[in-house]
This record gives C-alpha cells, sequence and structure tokens, in this order.
C-alpha cells in the first residue's frame, strides 16, 4: 500500500443569515463559492463555514469496489477502514490509496512512532488480499506477498523465506555461530540445514547427509554399487594416508602402490613394497605385480614378484616368487625363492636354492645351489654344481656332474664327496658315477632289470615289445656276479655255456654237455630236424599243457585257440588269450579268431577282436582292438583303443588312442588321448587334453580343457574353455575364446571373440572381431567394421569399413579406411585419416594425418600435424609439423613446430618459435618470438616482435622491426635489445639497424662489397657488360675503423684522407706521393697509411711456459708460416685461480709489438683471460682456471703485430 499524505484545505465559508450567501453563488470565472460570494481565484468549489465541515460519500469496501470504472482523483471515506480514500495510480497502477493527515499515530513515520497499543494500531500492512512491497532508489528490494510468503530479491515468492540473487554471488550472511572455533563435531540428534534442488531449506539429520554425499567414519548404508564410490573423477590419483602418511596409491593408470617413492608404476601395475635402493625398484611394466618385500623391480609386461629383497622380474610374464637377489628376464620364466637365481631362458623355472641359473628354453633347476640348466628343455633338480647343457638333458641332483652340448637327452647322476667332477658328452645315456644301482623292493616282489628288444613304434610302452629281464630270487645271502673278462670262452668250445663260480661268483664260457638224443628234444636243442615232422605236441584231440614248475604255462587247445591256463570260460576258435587272471568266467578271447594278449581281466568277444594287454578292457566288436590300459571298451566294427583307462569306443571305426575317460561315439570319431574327451559328430577328433568335445561333422580339438568345437569343420587347437561354434571356425589357443562365425579365427588370448564371416582374433584378452575383420592381440580391442583390423594393444576401436588400429590404448579408427598406428585415446574419424600414435590426437577428415604427439587435431582435408601438443591443422592440405599450440588453418598452410604459433593464409609457412603469425599469401616466418607477417610472398626468418606488411619483404632476423605497408621489395635487419624498435616505410631498401656490416671470410679470400653500374636486363646477373666498383680488406697486421666525413667536400677535386685514428675528411694537399703498402716499401709523406702495423718473420716460432700451478708448466705453441701468429695449447694445473703463460720471442722487436688473443675453444671460452707485459721480447696470457681438475685444455690464438 502506497502512504500518501495528502494535505487537503477545507474553507468552511460562514453562512450567514442573508440568503445569498447560504446558496452557491458561481462568479465571472466559473468558480463556484459555498458559504461565499467571492470564491478563491485559486479554488474552482470554495466552500466556507464556521460552524460545519465538509462530509464526502461514505461507504465500505464492498460498496467502493462496486464502483464502474473510478475517475482518477475520485475520493470515499471507507467506513471499514476508518479513512479517506482517493483512486491513484501514483503506485504506477491504479489502487485505493488511503489519505493520511500529520495527525499522531496514523501511518508509520520515518523517524518513528510512539504511543502505540500493542495489538491494536501497532501492525504494517494491508487489510485485503494485497501485497506489501518494500523498496530503495525506486526498485523494489523485497515483497511480503497477501499469502505470507516474503521474498527477498524475488517478486514472486514461493516459500514462506525466498531470497534470490545472481549465481555465483553469496545471498545470506550469518554474523556469528554457536559455540567458539570452526570445528564441527555431529551429535546423534544434531541436523544440517540444506537447499534441495529447487533452492529451498530443509532441516535433514546429520548422519543422512552425510551417508547419501559423503562416506562416514561409521560406515554408509544404501548406497549403489558400480555408482558410489570412493576415488576421483578426474586425472588425479587417490592417496589413502593414515597417521598422514601414505598407505595406498591409486594411480590413474590403474597401478596401485604403497608411497610415493620411485618411478611411475606401469599401467595396471600393483607394487605393495614400501622400500627400495633405487628409484627403477618399482613395479613398472604392464599389468606387473609387487606383491611385498623390498627393493624388487618387476619391469616386464605381467611381471609377478611375491616379495622377498631385491628381487627382479624383467621377462614378459615372469615371475620371482620370493627370496633376493633373484632374477627372472626370460619370456614366462619363474624364480620361487632362495637367492642369487637366474631365469634367463624363455619359459625357465629355478625352484629355490642358491646361485643357481636356467638359461635354456623350457629349463628348470629345481633347488640346490651353483647348478646350471643351460640346454632346452633341460633339467637339474638339485644338488650343487651340476651342469645340464645337452637338450633335454637331466641331473636329478648329486654334485659337479656335468652333461655337456654333446649330452642331448642323456641323464645322469654323479655321487661323491665333491673332489671327483665328472663330464658327460654322450648322447642318450644314463650315468650313475660312483654310485652303486639297487633294484630295491619292499613289496614283496623282487624287482627287474629289463632289457627290451629293438622296438621302433611311437606310443604307448612297451605294448608288443619283449624283454629280457634279471631278478633276484629267494636268497639266504648276497650275492655278486663278477663278469668275464673277455668274450674268448676258456675252453676250445665257443659259444658256450655261462657257468658261475660259486665260491668267487666269477661267471665264466664253458663248453655245454650233449645231452639231447636223436629222438627227444635235448635241453640244448637240436639238429638235423625235419620240419613238419619234428614237433612237440599231441596226436590225439587232447590240448598240449606246456608248464613250469609244474604250473601251466601255455595250453594249445584242439579248436587251435591257445591259453595261458585253465581258467574261464572255453575260448573262442582259434582265438588266443594269453592272460593268467579274471575277475569273472567270460574274460576269455571267446570271440573266434580273437586275441587276448597279456594282462588281467580282458574279455575279447567280438569276431577278430584283439585285446593285447592291460587290464579288465573288452573288445566286443568285430575287428575292435583294445591295446592295453585299463578297463578300456571297443564296442564296434573295428572300433580301436589304444590304451589308457575309462575309455570308450562305441561306434564304427571310432578310435581312442589313449588317456582316461575319453569317448568316440560316432562314426571315424577319434581320440588321441587326454582326459574325459568326447569326439561325437562323423570324423571328429580330439588330440588330448581335458573335458574337450568335438560334436561337429569333422570338427577337432587338439587339446587343452573344456574346449568345444561344435559344428561342421569347427576345430579348437587347445586352451581351455574355447568355443568354435561357427563352420570351419577356428581357435588355436587361449581360454574362454569363441569363433561363432563362418570361417571365424581365434588365435589364442582369454575371452575373445570372432562373431562375423571370415572374423579373426590372433591373440589378447577380451577382444572383438565382426565379419572379415581382424584384431591381432591385445586387451579389449574390437574391430567391427568390415574388413577392420586392430593389430593389439588395449581397448582400442576400429568400427567402420577397413579401418585400422595397430596398437596403443582407447584408440578410435572411426572413419573408412582410417587407421591409428598406436598411443592412447587418438581418434581417427574422416575417411583415409591416420593417427600415428601419441594422446588424444584427432584426424577428423578425409586424409587427414596426426603423426604423433599430444592433444592434436588434423581437420582439413589432407591436413597433417607431425607431433608435438596442442596442434591444430584445419586448412585444406595444411600442415603442423609439431610443437605446440600451433594452427594452420588455411590451405596449404605449415607451421613446422614451435609454440602458439600460426600459418593464417594460402601457402603461408612458420618455421618454429613461439607466438609467429603468417598471414600473407605464401609468407614465410623461419622462428623466433612473435613476429607478425600480413603481406604476400614476404619472409621473417627469426628473431622477436618483427612486423612485415609489405609485400615481398624479408627480415632475416633481429627485434622490434617494422617493414609497413608502403615497405615493398624491402630487406630489414634491427639489432635491438628492446628498447630501441625501429619502422621502414620505404620501399626496395635494404636496412640494417643498430648492426656493423662484416664481411668475413675464412677461405683466404676476402669478401668484396660491391656496387653495381645502372642495369636493366633480366635474368642472369650480373650480365656481360655490367662493371662493379667494389672494397676489400687488404692483408692487415690490425684492425683497422674508418670514419667517413660529416658533410660533402667543400669545392671539386678534394680528396679524402684518414687521420692516424681512422677518422676521414675532405682535403686538397696536394703532397701525397706514395703508399707504403708493406714493411719492405718506402714512405714519404703517406697521409693514407700513418704508422701501419706489419709482419716481420721471426724465422721460428716463440717458446711458452705455464706457471706450474694453476696451469701446468708444460704448453704447446703452434705457428703457422708468419711466425708471429699461432696456436696456444695449456693444461689445468690442478689448481683454481689465475694461471700464466709466458711467451718469449725468438728475436726481440724493435718496439714494444701489439698482442691480440682470442679462444679457440669452449673451455677457453668460457675463462675470463688478458694479456700483460708486454715488452719487446716476450708478453704474458692471464687465464682465470675454474675447475682445478687437471685435465682441462685451454686453446688460444695469439697474434703479433709490430708497429712502426
Amino acid at each position: 500500500m502506497r502512504n500518501t499524505r495528502l494535505f487537503v484545505l477545507v474553507v468552511c465559508t460562514l453562512v450567514s443569515t442573508h440568503s445569498l450567501i447560504s446558496q452557491p453563488v458561481s462568479d465571472s470565472q466559473g468558480d463556484m463559492g459555498l458559504g461565499t460570494i467571492l470564491p478563491d481565484p485559486s479554488a474552482m468549489f470554495d466552500m466556507t463555514s464556521t460552524t460545519k465541515g465538509f462530509l464526502m460519500p461514505r461507504m465500505n469496501t464492498a460498496q467502493r469496489n462496486a464502483i464502474a470504472a473510478p475517475a482518477n482523483g475520485l475520493m470515499i471515506f471507507n467506513i471499514d477502514l476508518g479513512v479517506p480514500q482517493v483512486w491513484s495510480d501514483a503506485s504506477g497502477s491504479f489502487q485505493w490509496d488511503a489519505i493520511l493527515t500529520t495527525g499522531s499515530n496514523l501511518g508509520w513515520l520515518t523517524v518513528g512512532n510512539g504511543g502505540l497499543v500493542d495489538g491494536t494500531d501497532n501492525f504494517f500492512g494491508t487489510l485485503d488480499p494485497t501485497h506489501v512491497r518494500f523498496i530503495t532508489d525506486n526498485t523494489e528490494r523485497m515483497r511480503l506477498t497477501s499469502g505470507g510468503e516474503l521474498g527477498i530479491g524475488t517478486s514472486t515468492p514461493a516459500q514462506r523465506l525466498h531470497v534470490d540473487g545472481v549465481a555465483g554471488t553469496p545471498n545470506v550472511r550469518m554474523g556469528s555461530l554457536g559455540g567458539a572455533g570452526n570445528a564441527v563435531a555431529l551429535g546423534a540428534n544434531e541436523s544440517f540445514v540444506i537447499a534441495d534442488g529447487n533452492g529451498d531449506l530443509e532441516k535433514r539429520a546429520a548422519g543422512t547427509v552425510i551417508n547419501g554425499l559423503a562416506w562416514s567414519l561409521t560406515g554408509n548404508s544404501g548406497t549403489t554399487a558400480g555408482t558410489n564410490f570412493l576415488g576421483t573423477t578426474d586425472n588425479v590419483a587417490l592417496n589413502i594416508r593414515t597417521n598422514n602418511v601414505d598407505r595406498m596409491i591409486f594411480n590413474t593408470n590403474g597401478s596401485i602402490q604403497r608411497d610415493v617413492g620411485g618411478n611411475a608404476r606401469g599401467t595396471n601395475a600393483i607394487d605393495m613394497q614400501t622400500e627400495r635402493a633405487a628409484v627403477t625398484q618399482v613395479a613398472s611394466g604392464l599389468r606387473s605385480i609387487v606383491a611385498g618385500g623390498e627393493r624388487n623391480t618387476a619391469s616386464g609386461d605381467r611381471s609377478v614378484i611375491g616379495g622377498g629383497n631385491t628381487n627382479t622380474a624383467s621377462g614378459l610374464t615372469s615371475t620371482v616368487s620370493g627370496g633376493n637377489f633373484n632374477t627372472a628376464s626370460g619370456s614366462s620364466s619363474t624364480v620361487g625363492g632362495g637367492s642369487t637365481n637366474t631365469a634367463s631362458g624363455s619359459v625357465s623355472i629355478v625352484g629355490g636354492g642358491s646361485n643357481n641359473t636356467a638359461s635354456g628354453a623350457n629349463s628348470t633347476v629345481g633347488g640346490g645351489s651353483s647348478n646350471t640348466a643351460s640346454g632346452v628343455n633341460s633339467t637339474v633338480g638339485g644338488g650343487t654344481g651340476n651342469t645340464a647343457s645337452g637338450d633335454y638333458a637331466a641331473i636329478p641332483g648329486g654334485r659337479n656332474l656335468f652333461l655337456t652340448d654333446a649330452a642331448d637327452r642323456s641323464f645322469g647322476f654323479l655321487s661323491g664327496v665333491g673332489i671327483n667332477t665328472m663330464a658327460i658328452s654322450v648322447p642318450d645315456v644314463a650315468v650313475f658315477g660312483n654310485a652303486d644301482l639297487w633294484l630295491a623292493n619292499n613289496d614283496n616282489a623282487a624287482s627287474q632289470l629289463r632289457f627290451y628288444e629293438a622296438n621302433g613304434a611311437f606310443g604307448n610302452f612297451p605294448g608288443a615289445t619283449n624283454y629280457t629281464s634279471f631278478e633276484a630270487g629267494a636268497q639266504t645271502g648276497d650275492i655278486n656276479y663278477v663278469l668275464p673278462l673277455s668274450t674268448t670262452a676258456t675252453t676250445t668250445v665257443e659259444e658256450g655255456l655261462l657257468q658261475l663260480d660259486a665260491g668267487t661268483g666269477q661267471l665264466s664260457w664253458v663248453d655245454p654237455a650233449t645231452a639231447a638224443t636223436t629222438f627227444a628234444w635235448s635241453l640244448t636243442g637240436n639238429s638235423g630236424t625235419i620240419p613238419g615232422t619234428n614237433f612237440i605236441g599231441t596226436t590225439d584231440n587232447v590240448a598240449l599243457h606246456i608248464r613250469t614248475n609244474n604250473v601251466d604255462r601255455l595250453i594249445f587247445n584242439t579248436n587251435g585257440s591257445i591259453q595261458r591256463d585253465a581258467g574261464g570260460d572255453a575260448r573262442g576258435d582259434r582265438a588266443i588269450d594269453l592272460q593268467t587272471a579274471r575277475v569273472a568266467a567270460t574274460q576269455v578271447a571267446s570271440g573266434p579268431l580273437s586275441v587276448i594278449g597279456g594282462g588281467i581281466g580282458h574279455t575279447a568277444s567280438g569276431i577278430r577282436s584283439t585285446v593285447s594287454g592291460g587290464e579288465l578292457n573288452t573288445a566286443s566288436g568285430t575287428h575292435a582292438t583294445v591295446s592295453g590300459g585299463v578297463t578300456n571298451t571297443a564296442s564296434n566294427t573295428q572300433a580301436t583303443v589304444g590304451g589308457g583307462a575309462n575309455n570308450t569306443a562305441s561306434a564304427l571305426r571310432s578310435t581312442v588312442g589313449g588317456g582316461s575317460s575319453n569317448t568316440a561315439s560316432a562314426d571315424y570319431s577319434s581320440v588321441s588321448g587326454g582326459e574325459s574327451n568326447s569326439a561325437s559328430g562323423v570324423r571328429s577328433h580330439v588330440s588330448g587334453g581335458q573335458g574337450n568335445t568335438a560334436s561337429g561333422i569333422l570338427s577337432t580339438v587338439g587339446g587343452g580343457s573344456s574346449n568345444v568345437a561344435s559344428t561342421t569343420q569347427a576345430t579348437v587347437g587347445g586352451g581351455g574353455s574355447n568355443t568354435a561354434s561357427g563352420t570351419r571356425s577356428t581357435i588355436s589357443g587361449g581360454e574362454l575364446n569363441t569363433a561363432s562365425g563362418v570361417n571365424s579365427t581365434v588365435g589364442g588370448g582369454r575371452s575373445n571373440t570372432a562373431s562375423g564371416l571370415r572374423s579373426v582374433v590372433s591373440g589378447g584378452e577380451s577382444n572383438t572381431a565382426l565379419a572379415e575383420a581382424t584384431v591381432g592381440g591385445g586387451f579389449q580391442n574390437s574391430a567391427s567394421g568390415l574388413r577392420s583390423t586392430v593389430a593389439g594393444g588395449a581397448s582400442n576401436t576400429a568400427s567402420t569399413d577397413y579401418a585400422s588400429v595397430s596398437g596403443g590404448e582407447s584408440n578410435q579408427a572411426s572413419g573408412v579406411r582410417s587407421h591409428v598406428s598406436g598411443g592412447q585415446g587418438n581418434t581417427a574419424s574422416g575417411i583415409l585419416s591416420t593417427v600415428g600414435g601419441g594422446s588424444s590426437n584427432v584426424a577428423s577428415t578425409t586424409q587427414a594425418t596426426v603423426g604423433g604427439g599430444g592433444s592434436n587435431t588434423a581437420s582439413g582435408t589432407r591436413s597433417t600435424v607431425s607431433g608435438g601438443e596442442l596442434n591444430t591443422a584445419s586448412g585444406v592440405n595444411s600442415t603442423v609439423g609439431g610443437g605446440r599450440s600451433n594452427t594452420a588453418s588455411i590451405q596449404y598452410a605449415v607451421v613446422s613446430g614451435g609454440e602458439s604459433n600460426t600459418a593464417a593464409h594460402n601457402h603461408a609457412v612458420v618455421a618454429g618459435g613461439r607466438l609467429n603469425t603468417a598471414g600473407g599469401l605464401r609468407s614465410t616466418i623461419g622462428g623466433g618470438e612473435q613476429n607478425s607477417m600480413t603481406s604476400d610472398f614476404s619472409t621473417i626468418s627469426g628473431g622477436a616482435w618483427n612486423v612485415s606488411a609489405g609485400n615481398y619483404t624479408a627480415i632475416p632476423g633481429g627485434r622490434g622491426l617494422t617493414l609497413t605497408a608502403s615497405a615493398d621489395q624491402t630487406f630489414g635487419y634491427l639489432s635491438n635489445t628492446g628498447s630501441n624498435d625501429m619502422t621502414i616505410s620505404a620501399a626496395n631498401t635494404a636496412v640494417f639497424g643498430n648492426a656493423d656490416l662484416w664481411l668475413a671470410n675464412n677461405d683466404n679470400g676476402a669478401s668484396q662489397l660491391r656496387f653495381y653500374e645502372a642495369n636493366g636486363t633480366t635474368g642472369a646477373f650480373p650480365p656481360g657488360g655490367v662493371n662493379y666498383t667494389s672494397f676489400q680488406a687488404g692483408a692487415q697486421g690490425a684492425d683497422i675503423n674508418y670514419t667517413l666525413p660529416t658533410s660533402l667536400p667543400a669545392v671539386n677535386g678534394e680528396v679524402m684522407t684518414s687521420s692516424t685514428g681512422g677518422v676521414m675528411s675532405w682535403t686538397s694537399d696536394p703532397t701525397l706521393t706514395s703508399l707504403r703498402l708493406n714493411g719492405a716499401t718506402s714512405v714519404t709523406n703517406s697521409r693514407i697509411v700513418i704508422n701501419e702495423g706489419h709482419w716481420t718473420s721471426q724465422g721460428t716460432a716463440p717458446t711458452a711456459a705455464g706457471d706450474g700451478a694453476n696451469l701446468a708448466a708444460g704448453v704447446t705453441v703452434a705457428a703457422p708460416s708468419t711466425d708471429v701468429a699461432g696456436l696456444l695449447t695449456a693444461t689445468d694445473g690442478g689448481a683454481i685461480g689465475t694461471g700464466v703463460i709466458t711467451v718469449t720471442y725468438n728475436a726481440a722487436y724493435a718496439s714494444t709489438p701489439v698482442v691480440t688473443v682470442t679462444a679457440a675453444n669452449a673451455t677457453s671460452a668460457g675463462s675470463t683471460y688478458f694479456v700483460s707485459n708486454m715488452t719487446t721480447t716476450s708478453f704474458d696470457l692471464n687465464i682465470s682456471t675454474t675447475s682445478g681438475n687437471g685435465a682441462d685444455t685451454y686453446i688460444f690464438t695469439y697474434q703479433v703485430i709490430e708497429v712502426d
């Protein structure tokens, strides 16, 4: 409500008894008076009375509001409010404003009110549903709405208190808080006041707020896995501390470490050690692990150190479990523990011990000390001082045995106390040195020494191979046989019997007795028998039994069968059963022509079935074969089980070669070996391994475990839990891989998927290849585009046709035929775009290229950024060679390197430097800093703060030179420290500012300053017939400087002369007669050359010596042919200070010559030096020596000039 103080002067006219005065009267102006005949000229209506007042219309609020279209200024008396009101828009909108007077307590005064009655007349506000507005400086600051909402900074408050303001600027301040200090200790019932998303303040329990926003000291509940975490969201490591000391650090590359010491850890590495002697003793390899210990180094990718001290795992996937000073440097090498052991061969192992070395591929040293396994697949089990150098050589222990490089596949053991070493250089032998060989037993079965006959069969042994053996009988005492000393018999009969001397155990050869008769088979054999006539056997229907110790050893039955004993059912026609024990009577060779070669408990019930040996085997199919093993079954026609245990070949011509619990259940299926393998597809094959299944037609599993080849011609070579489910799909090995596309291939690795037609994943982990795409390896790579390729690395993506990523991490090739070679976080999104490497680089358009570096962008068609950081090539065919924050923004623009340079016009070039801008057509800036060019075809080679606005200009360097737009075809160079900038506006001018011009040479040819005559011929210069005038220096003895005259000649014909100081002036002196050219010419009144220096030959070089303290006494002097100029070479004397070289002439000069000395190497240039004590016979060269190392060499060039 607007407070309006309206002062109304009501003039009441006294009403006289005269009737005229009591009636309204209008004067000549039209003004009306009541109670007066003279209305006041300022009023239209003047009422005058001393006994009555003015009474305006009285009505309540409802009646007032019913007035239709009230006029501005209409007044009434509101009987509900008890105040007069006027209809007014003084507040900015029409409303009924109360009319206040100066009486007390009718309104709120600016100086305050008093005498108010609480609850009656001391309120501030409105009596109707109207807002209360608070205004300062004619701007509303606060509003109390009719609904009771108070808004500060807002006219539409949404709550009881609504404070609004400028974003980012505080709105509410609390002057003080309860308690002392700033510490907050939340009690059980204390709460926070917080603002919700609308800015509304709410009271929340302290525990609820903390539990929802932070990790409580007493734990949190209701968190969401994968959403709530403890860590960082930017590229900053997370440090875990106790007692303000780092206890665990989670780095942004995925690595974990215990402290801040040492070099950076490798990507996804784990380093749990806290003590090191060098910064390199960390887990620096990719996914490497140091589980504990101290001073350990895991530098190979995926290398592991379990603990210990000063161990090193530098090979790929190498492991050191513990110990100290151990090294696993070979790929997949392992050191189990011990001290100072080395596993350097690929897949080599040292189990423990000390000073052992496994250097051959797949070599093993189990333990002991000072043992070496250097041959391929060689083994030393333990002992000390043993060496297995031959391939596949083995030494189980002992000491000081050497199986040399020639002892391939040999075995050896040397017993002794260490003084009798032995070397074996013969392959394929087993040697026991200094030891007896005992075939011991404690199971009541004498052991045998077997000699097998020659055999060339591969696979199970012995199979059908026979042997001759020796074993001990039930002896009453020890027996030792001493072999014969030669092969010559002791009698006259060769090839006799071997007899034993019972007393000595000596064996010897004797003549056998001839006890056999003509009609019997002699115990020593018969001669003169007739084949087919003489035989051993029966002539009636009775079997022939062959016995030893009165026990049947062989029975020849009348049906042609042969058996070893009388047990079991009848044998089949012409069957052979050589087993002697069985569990059931049916376990015999009951099939016609069946064969049981030996063993126990076999059944050969199929026609022509065969069980060669073993135990409890069954061959029930026609022509079925079980070669050996235990509990094997060949149950179908021509089914075969080679050996092993619990194997089954149940289908036509199915085969199980060996192993355990294998099944070949489809026709022509086969399992070579392994355990629990199944070949259930027609012509399927499992070579070995465990739990493998080949269920598709012509499918194959080579080995490994839990592999599946489920479709036609699918192949799994090995590994674990791999599945080849696509037609003709292939998985070579690895783990958890899937080849589901037709003709798809997975070479190996883990959790890889080749799901598209002809897709390929060579290896790595968690990689994916879709249609005809290829992933070479790495981790979590994806090739989803047609014929796309990811060669390796981690988290790389080739998502479009023919796109490729060679390696690195988190790279993307999303443009057709785009390529990323490596690096991290790079993107090639343009067609045929390329990123060579680096990090966070982008090649976003057709044929754009980024060679490497970081955060570079090639966004122009065929643009190139070779490397550097934060560079941009956005123009067509633009190029940035490297550097940082450089920009080539127009077509064919080039920035070679430097920092913050810009090439902003067609064919503009910035070669390097910093903050340079080439903005003209084909303009060039070679380098320097903050050089700027807006002109065409111009060049600034370098320097700083140079500006060229003229076309075809050139600034080779310097500082602060400006060639304006008027200075076309101008060359300029300004030597300037920054306080003497220069501007050139002249065209076709060459300017050197603040600089001397030296025409130098070091080729014995003095340079010339040439002035060519006027010439207008284009092409080769100088053209024929164009002459020049030149200046060049003669063979001077000292520097000469000429100062030109300060004015033109006074008259024609004056000549230029010089003072002895080289000051030139004009003269008309006619006495100039001759010029002295050298020391041998005479001078007559020479004014052109006065007291010039010249050489006088000494004949030989001077001599020189150092002071012997700061400089060594010996000084080398090398002089050219003039004998008065050459080199002085001195050596630091071992002390720091000013050293002195004294140079003595071979002949004295007539007067003291001038000596000049200049530094000739970097050591001399870095020292302080000067010449002193110049005489007619010698001079001193003083040199400051700062190292005092006795080794630095100082070389100076000297010149001696004689002055006339």
